[in-house]
């Protein structure tokens, strides 16, 4: 046999060299993601999101913190606020929508890869050292007092109850709240800078307004329900409690007092308990959230009413998903309700921090 057909024959019985030429721990997760979904798997289930707010409660006397993965695993997380007397960082809820399962690469190890919540830590030291915006609760006041007095609310009060006589077979027994905004909060130094050399200075709670005129409107959603309840049971004899309840991980305790002190229950510190409120007998009220609240309930409950906002793109130029975009699941969902408009009186759209951009969902059914 000649070198040639020696070299040939060894060739032969070498097994092939396979490259691994894009076979990355992303490839492979993204594609177990979108099997798992399709499957049915749950991205977010009542226990896990009420298990990871007990901890984040917890932080000061956690070592580290268990993070429950879609495909049922569990990964835990080193706490660097473990043991500190008094921390200037608190963990909040990091979620993580479909699409950054399936689509857009998250950040960090390949092991977060199936982690649809992770946690973020948040620094008060500035917000503790400047304190709230002095006279806040005044000022809430007069944007109530300005709420109360407009067509808008008087339109939202008409439009809700509207809903709910068409939807007379469904129990509504609370209103939660996801993400309006903190109240309290000063705005950041070079907003103060510019503001102090404008002619005409604005106050230091307009970068806040718009959060309360949001609680303003949950207020009015709520009053409206109770309303409408009432007058439905004169004749019955029976009574429905109807709670409203907010989340927002960053509220400061000013707000959280102030929105106590004015008929809100506060829950979920941490940004994740308050999705455990959510059933079928509940209205939803999200304004601008920066958080998958539609994709989060669409794996929960169906709610009576959903209020909030829906994006007309749910990537942006450089292909990230917003952080509260549709999938196949909220499209799935969505089948099953009739959207309207948020009603603005037409004069007033000015004056009414971009409400007239948010969408009603009813409920067409009944859900058991």
């Amino acid at each position: 046999m000649s070198l040639k057909e020696q070299n040939a024959a060894e060739r032969q019985q070498s097994p092939p060299v396979v490259l691994e030429y894009g076979y990355s721990h992303w490839t492979i997760s993204s594609q177990g993601a979108a099997d798992l979904y399709a499957a049915g798997a749950r991205l977010w289930t009542k226990d896990s999101l009420r298990d990871i707010e007990q901890q984040l409660t917890e932080f000061k006397i956690r070592s580290s913190f268990a993070i429950r993965r879609i495909d049922g695993t569990i990964i835990y997380i080193k706490n660097p606020m473990y043991g500190v007397t008094e921390p200037i960082w608190k963990p909040i809820v990091e979620f993580r929508n479909y699409w950054r399962l399936v689509k857009s690469q998250p950040d960090g190890p390949p092991e977060t890869y199936y982690c649809t919540y992770l946690i973020e830590w948040f620094n008060q030291i500035g917000t503790q050292f400047y304190g709230p915006i002095e006279g806040f609760e005044a000022v809430f006041q007069q944007i109530k007092k300005s709420w109360n007095n407009s067509a808008t609310r008087q339109l939202l009060q008409d439009r809700i109850r509207a809903l709910i006589h068409t939807s007379s077979d469904c129990q509504i027994i609370k209103v939660i709240c996801f993400g309006l905004g903190d109240i309290s909060v000063r705005p950041p130094s070079w907003w103060r800078i510019k503001n102090r050399e404008l002619e005409n200075p604005d106050r230091d709670t307009v970068m806040v307004e718009a959060s309360m005129l949001q609680h303003c409107a949950a207020l009015t959603i709520v009053d409206a329900l109770r309303q409408y309840y009432l007058e439905k049971e004169n004749s019955s004899g029976n009574t429905t409690i109807i709670r409203l309840l907010t989340q927002d991980p960053k509220y400061t305790e000013q707000t959280r007092e102030c929105l106590r002190a004015n008929g809100f229950e506060v829950v979920g510190p941490a940004g994740a308990g308050g999705f455990a409120e959510v059933d079928n007998e509940t209205v939803v009220f999200s304004a601008f959230a920066t958080a998958p609240i539609k994709q989060i309930i669409a794996d929960l409950a169906r709610p009576v009413l959903f209020i909030g906002s829906f994006p007309l793109e749910d990537f942006d130029i450089r292909m990230k998903p917003s952080p509260d975009a549709e999938s196949p699941r909220t499209r799935e969902m969505w089948k099953s309700y009739a959207k309207s408009d948020f009603p603005v009186a037409g004069e007033e759209i000015p004056s009414m921090a971009s409400l007239h951009k948010l969408s009603i969902c009813a409920r067409n059914a009944k859900v058991d």
